[in-house]
């Protein structure tokens, strides 16, 4: 139901507002945040994947959904319904066709712009232009671009398991080809050591690169969003020796209260970046700990098989091992600001459970207990590293209740007994 509500609220080129409110009367006007954030439609994609995989109801993508409309440069605003309705499916083909629109081809590096941001909403600058006539410039988000990368993954799956739509999952996998292209081209970073880096993205014209050796201010800087996404998308499969490159990022990044956005704050003189530089250092995106983000990089742990400090760092990100958290204590806060020039420890400039509290509930059951549905089964794959010596988790997947007990019985191997499976072959056992 939240889903359709939500699809209902698209504009008719495909693009999901930033923030809507949803009207008493359903015919009536749509309260409407517009900004020209690139990342709404991947994380649409994502969602509708994964209710896929965990319910089994393809007959989702049949329900049929209404659209809005408003002017190009309207931001806050009342947006009209419009007279337009398609399916489900075709809301995630329209919002697909709209990433497309923003690939930037004009450089030629296959990736998707950051326009007026992404996820870390306060690096604006990168999508900033001084060419006269355009709103946008080609600067890209590398956070956005390994979703859109995952995105084509997933839109590739569902619509080859629907049949009938082979040309465009050729499309597609020519679009993943060039992003991989791109991203190996200009999202690696390499000093004069041959170190490398994943940068958090690029400006206009690819005239500079931020989270790099060198960004605008001349620091040296680490970006949290990037590298974590290379490994939550699996892109980091391609050339995993890249895994010591994000891990060292992960080290500059930590710190008391889980991982930060950046590992240098950005000074209020640095250019390109945008509005990031008027963020007190330490505080939401600007050098702190920003707990739903701070978990994208434990996620990114748990990809690369680092299940025990990905559990370190969750710790560290859960509200209630703070002495000193000045929250709701059974809410996650959005942030941990350190700044010792302003006396800061810990404060929380807010409670944020949609975004950290989803995020960690998430991650414990796909991560920390392993099960992971997909369309075409049930993937279990408890890490290696278990913060407890039992765990029980009972939950839903395709209209079955699946319980997963864990216990440390001291035996020095791990076993696994199926109660209820329907087949049992010698070639799982390998597979545990």
């Amino acid at each position: 139901e939240k889903i359709l509500v939500a699809l209902n609220c698209v504009l008719n080129t495909g693009r999901p507002p930033r923030m809507f409110s949803v009207p008493d009367d359903p015919t009536a006007d749509v309260p409407v945040s517009l900004e020209k954030y690139i990342d709404q439609g991947v994380w649409v994609i994502s969602t509708i994947y994964t209710y896929l995989a965990y319910t089994g109801d393809w007959s989702i993508l049949d329900e049929v959904c209404g659209y809005i409309e408003a002017g190009e440069d309207e931001i806050w605003t009342s947006a009209k319904r419009s007279e337009e309705k398609d399916t489900v499916l075709e809301h995630m083909l329209r919002i697909m066709n709209f990433l497309f629109s923003n690939i930037d081809n004009e450089y030629g590096t296959g990736c998707v712009r950051v326009l007026f941001g992404d996820w870390n909403d306060a690096v604006d600058g990168l999508g900033h232009t001084k060419d006269e006539g355009k709103e946008f410039g080609s600067g890209v988000t590398v956070m956005a671009t390994l979703q859109f990368y995952q995105g084509l993954r997933e839109m590739s799956e569902i619509l080859g398991i629907l049949g009938g739509y082979d040309e465009l999952i050729e499309k597609y996998a020519a679009a993943a080809k060039a992003i991989e292209a791109g991203l190996d081209k200009h999202a690696v970073d390499v000093n004069a050591a041959g170190e490398r880096k994943i940068v958090h993205g690029w400006g206009d014209k690819i005239g500079y690169k931020v989270g790099s050796w060198c960004d605008p201010d001349g620091a040296s800087r680490y970006s949290l969003t990037s590298n974590s996404f290379w490994a939550i998308t699996k892109f980091l499969t391609r050339d995993p020796s890249l895994k010591d490159s994000i891990m060292n990022c992960m080290d500059a990044v930590s710190s008391k209260y889980g991982l930060k956005t950046f590992d240098v704050a950005f000074p209020k003189d640095a250019e390109g970046v945008g509005r990031i530089t008027n963020i007190v250092p330490g505080t939401y995106e600007n050098s702190c700990a920003y707990a739903h983000g701070s978990l994208f990089g434990t996620m990114a742990m748990f990809e690369m098989g680092e299940s025990e400090r990905a559990w370190e760092e969750i710790i560290k990100t859960a509200v209630i091992t703070h002495d000193n958290c000045t929250m709701t204590s059974f809410v996650m806060p959005n942030s941990y600001c350190e700044n010792a020039e302003y006396g800061m420890d810990g404060e929380s400039m807010g409670d944020w459970h949609t975004g950290s509290g989803a995020v960690l509930v998430k991650e414990t059951i796909r991560y920390g207990f392993g099960i992971y549905p997909t369309t075409a089964g049930l993937r279990i794959q408890l890490p290696k590293y278990f913060p407890a010596t039992k765990g029980e988790i009972i939950l839903p997947v395709k209209n079955s209740w699946v319980t997963l007990r864990y216990e440390d019985k001291n035996q020095g191997e791990r076993t696994v007994s199926i109660v209820g499976a329907d087949s049992y072959t010698e070639e799982f056992d390998e597979l545990m």
